[in-house]
């Protein structure tokens, strides 16, 4: 997968029709927590060559990952690096929540990128989190989008899609990276106003529906644009709430096991 802009789609994760490939900023990301987490595994399995190989491998991942990503122009991380060289950048926010977590961009980083992203949020006039939260910030165009898909659109631009699907719609699919993001660095008042309003729409019945009903999915307005209508990427949404509300004890180190 080049990720090249007009190049056949060949998806690199799980964030179905857009064309991740090449350098993929959240496939990346979980590789450096599943590297943190494999080193600690071969320890105890008594590997030390590869738990030292390992280890290399995330410091190294860590070094490259926000000199790679990171677009002065927006102010947070990009969504992946084709293999011509060209950042694409749609304001992702399960690449740019999960680095903040992960440590792959220092903490006073990590606040500025979620100040730009909630900046843009806001611009955008999505505060209404009954329907989710927004999963990009930029329209995603044509040539980054599959032939045909949801959320596409007719202009070149991707704006006429935006809102639609994969291109940017309301969901809680990988929201709960952003969520607790905001809860850890200081983002307390909008951290309470999510975890208030996502109950809100749970308890309205309009995050999850039946198969088929579409409900994990919403435009800006409310509109239904899904189609599985539950899908298992939501679900860890709530444990960003009760980790926030003080409900339940957060391990530190939270992501893998004290090396």
């Amino acid at each position: 997968a080049t990720g090249n802009t007009g190049d056949e789609v060949t998806i690199t994760n799980g964030w179905d029709n857009v064309n991740f490939g090449h350098y993929d900023a959240y496939s990346n990301a979980e590789t450096y927590r599943a590297f943190r987490n494999v080193a600690v595994l071969a320890r105890a399995a008594g590997d030390d060559p590869f738990r030292l190989r390992v280890s290399r491998a995330a410091q190294q991942l860590r070094r490259a990952y926000a000199p790679c990503f990171y677009n002065p122009k927006t102010g947070w991380l990009g969504s992946w690096r084709s293999r011509d060289g060209e950042l694409h950048d749609y304001g992702h926010i399960c690449v740019n929540g999960p680095a903040c977590l992960y440590g792959l961009v220092t903490p006073a980083r990590a606040r500025r990128i979620l100040a730009r992203m909630e900046a843009r949020r806001l611009e955008l006039g999505a505060d209404d989190f009954t329907y989710g939260v927004p999963s990009t910030l930029l329209p995603i165009p044509r040539g980054d989008y599959i032939e045909g898909g949801w959320g596409q659109g007719m202009r070149d631009d991707g704006l006429d899609g935006f809102g639609i699907y994969c291109n940017g719609c309301l969901t809680l699919g990988l929201a709960y990276y952003y969520i607790r993001a905001l809860s850890v660095f200081g983002f307390a008042k909008v951290a309470d106003q999510m975890a208030r309003e996502i109950l809100v729409g749970h308890a309205l019945g309009r995050l999850v529906g039946g198969v088929g009903t579409g409900l994990e999915f919403h435009t800006f307005e409310g509109i239904i644009c899904g189609y599985e209508g539950a899908y298992v990427l939501q679900f860890p949404a709530l444990l960003a709430i009760a980790q926030h509300l003080g409900l339940v004890n957060t391990l530190a180190p939270e992501f893998w096991p004290a090396s």
